[in-house]
């Protein structure tokens, strides 16, 4: 693979940058930073480096304590003499027995693309050089980004530096994919596809009968070998993480999702320890997820960041017994494994989820396949209408009708037209975040570019029915070299439910065969192209050939 195109980047900012009316002509530098080696807390412990991605984006390196600074001249809307400099730290004598140290100047300049190379003890002597005529534009002094060094602090206290315009230009930069990029991306996706197929075929490996119990503690001896069995969230995690880091990947792109169960109703559920059910429980309750019916005295619930399920029986996270011999011999119950992970090549991610059955002789079962189904089909229909030009709102309505006229068919919904249940926003209970986003550097990408705050685009028709729009990441119109998640999903959270309990479009006894299943979610990522789209992900997602892989057949 050629080198990373940083110049070319930085061109693509510079230009987003000089169409905001507040750049004015004149000499203009850009400045930023990578953070330093990450530490555990006060500790000396390091934590894994990952780039800022905005950093990332317009150098390409990965190399701790870097800085780039680019510089050009703006005259009479005409951007001239674009320089890129990148700067990286020397290597430390002294530091040298514990860690690798960072390439030399020499080394780097056969890394990385740019106009100049200088160590970074230079920096502060290049900027000072640019004089007083330079308006120097930088990321915001907020934590979110690397701390600029001290000595910037007199340029932002004079006004010469601003963090004003370079955030939103370098977001509208990225919203669409360079050919490097997307090449990056297909490859992540390729990682992540077959590590979501491997989980499957192990899943298969033992459908038709638990493995043999040889260890003392009831669990097979060897767990490298061909034992191995996934016997619960945690084991099909290590089993992802593992196929990802043998494929080359340094870094997943997020903390993985893998929920069993009714736990697949939460939605940013990343606990991921709890074992497979091994019967469904007619009353939901915390002993229902745990290894033991007898929960541990340091039970606890507790929610994370943007999971929408904060009830106490979807979303129990009682200690699991270590081991239950007699409960690890016996058949899983038929329940469903969602996973919504992916890895990173060269810092640009994937985003997938499969959701995936377990026990039932790796099948789904009547209603957890009718749930499939249906989102399966509202993912090829946006697939079908998706191409640059029309708004993600238009896109995500269509889900909604989609889910609407399929519930009345399966006796979930009632007593009302289409078009009334679409007005009350009942369907917003069993589908109640976007279709999808935009991905890159970041799972979820270029937030202020992808949902701008002034945002005039917004179809007259998102205006009747607000509520199905409230969780959209993305509301634009798309545009050709876009990548995107298209992500359709069925929940029965208890907690997201619980409003709409009432509805008299409401069959509850109905819903209640179809509660205990928690939910299904299918994700692939997307290029936007002129007239369609081209998936980048390539995992089996076909009922008949998820059910192939799960079941083991051949």
């Amino acid at each position: 693979m050629s080198l990373y195109p940083a110049i070319l980047h930085a061109q693509k900012v510079v230009h987003k940058l000089v169409s905001q009316d507040e750049i004015i002509d004149g000499c203009h530098a850009i400045l930023l930073v990578s953070h330093e080696t990450p530490m555990r807390n006060d500790t000396d412990r390091e934590m894994p480096h990952r780039p800022e991605s905005n950093f990332y984006y317009l150098t390409g390196c990965d190399i701790p304590g870097s800085a780039v600074l680019i510089s050009f001249s703006y005259l009479s809307g005409n951007v001239q003499d674009v320089k890129h400099q990148l700067f990286v730290p020397q290597a430390d004598e002294d530091s040298k027995m514990w860690s690798v140290p960072p390439p030399s100047i020499e080394e780097a300049s056969a890394l990385f693309e740019t106009h100049f190379i200088q160590p970074i003890l230079s920096l502060q002597s290049t900027v000072s050089s640019l004089g007083s005529t330079h308006q120097i534009h930088t990321l915001p002094p907020t934590l979110l980004f690397p701390a600029l060094p001290t000595f910037m602090n007199a340029y932002h206290s004079s006004k010469q530096a601003s963090s004003a315009s370079l955030l939103p230009a370098i977001h509208q930069a990225r919203l669409t994919k360079t050919p490097f990029e997307i090449e990056n991306m297909e490859r992540a996706n390729k990682i992540t596809s077959a590590a979501h197929e491997v989980v499957m075929r192990e899943l298969g490996r033992f459908a038709g009968g638990r493995a043999s119990m040889r260890g003392i503690d009831g669990r097979p001896l060897d767990l490298g070998g061909q034992d191995w069995e996934i016997e619960g969230e945690g084991d099909a995690e290590a089993l992802f993480t593992a196929v990802c880091r043998r494929g080359g990947s340094k870094h997943l792109s997020y903390m993985p999702i893998v929920a069993g169960g009714p736990r697949a109703a939460t939605l940013h559920y990343i606990c991921n320890h709890q074992p497979f059910t091994h019967h469904l429980p007619t009353t939901l309750t915390s002993s229902s997820f745990s290894r033991s019916a007898t929960s541990s005295s340091s039970s606890h619930h507790h929610s994370h960041d943007g999971a929408t399920n904060g009830d106490a029986q979807a979303h129990a996270h009682d200690e699991p017994d270590p081991l239950d011999v007699n409960a690890l011999r016996q058949d899983w119950a038929p329940q469903v494994l969602l996973i919504d992970a992916g890895t990173e090549w060269n810092c640009y991610g994937a985003d997938v989820t499969r959701t995936m059955p377990v026990g039932n002789g790796g099948k789904f079962t009547e209603r957890s396949g009718e749930i499939y189904q249906l989102v399966l089909d509202m993912q090829k229909a946006a697939e079908e209408i998706i191409k640059a030009g029309i708004h993600w709102d238009t896109v995500h309505l269509l889900m909604h009708k989609i889910l609407i006229s399929n519930f009345l068919r399966l006796g979930i919904f009632q007593n009302g037209t289409e078009e009334e249940i679409l007005a009350s926003g009942v369907s917003t209970g069993f589908f109640p975040h976007g279709l999808g986003h935009s991905i890159g550097l970041d799972v979820h990408d270029v937030p202020s570019a992808s949902k701008p705050a002034t945002n005039p685009t917004i179809p007259a028709q998102s205006l009747e029915n607000p509520q199905l729009y409230k969780f959209l990441r993305l509301r634009l119109p798309l545009e050709q070299g876009m990548i995107i998640t298209i992500e359709p999903g069925c929940y029965f959270s208890p907690h997201v439910l619980a409003p709409w309990r009432s509805s008299p479009f409401l069959n509850t006894s109905v819903l209640a065969e179809y509660e205990p299943m928690g939910g299904v979610r299918i994700e692939d990522v997307v290029l936007v192209e002129e007239k369609g789209i081209r998936n980048l992900t390539t995992a089996v997602r076909e009922r008949k050939d998820v059910e192939r892989l799960c079941s083991g057949e051949k």
